[in-house]
């Protein structure tokens, strides 16, 4: 399962984000300052990071910064700030994307998808996309197709001679 790890000093959003991507098939972990989220990244492996910037320890900038030091998790920066010089900030410091709040939760799980999509080989996405149950071979519960198996010409026996 795909693990997203929530950072903000907020707990009504994480709580939130807990519920809503948890309810679209991804597991969540929490960490409500940057400290916290740079211990608990060594202990989560989370998939993707999903970061606030204004936190009272330390900038989501900052961690953005220390995660790009040592790992290549995707991170998309889910914040406030929405001027165009925060968004550089923001990618500038290593954000694979940037989504300024009030956030649309469908637009935060395309975004979601689109970035794990472009960064986990071979990746499924955490629930169908609608339509892909009527798409032959495309279910997730069906088998993969097989190849066409020829029939085996008849030999020919003794009851078939002229």
């Amino acid at each position: 399962m795909t693990r997203i790890m929530v950072v903000d000093d907020d707990p009504l959003i994480r709580q939130l984000l807990m519920y809503q991507l948890g309810g679209a098939g991804y597991e969540v972990c929490v960490a409500q300052n940057g400290q916290d989220a740079l211990q608990r990244l060594l202990l989560e492996h989370p998939d993707l990071v999903l970061l606030d910037v204004v936190m009272p320890d330390m900038s989501g900038w900052h961690v953005c910064r220390a995660i790009r030091a040592w790992s290549t998790v995707p991170i998309i920066m889910l914040t406030a700030k929405s001027a165009e010089s925060d968004i550089i900030s923001g990618l500038e410091s290593g954000a694979d994307d940037y989504i300024s709040k009030p956030f649309s939760l469908p637009q935060l799980l395309a975004r979601v998808e689109a970035v794990l999509r472009r960064t986990t080989p071979n990746r499924r996405p955490a629930r169908p996309m609608p339509g892909a149950e009527s798409a032959p071979g495309c279910s997730t519960r069906d088998p993969p197709p097989q190849p066409d198996q020829r029939p085996r010409p008849r030999r020919r026996t003794d009851s078939m001679a002229p």
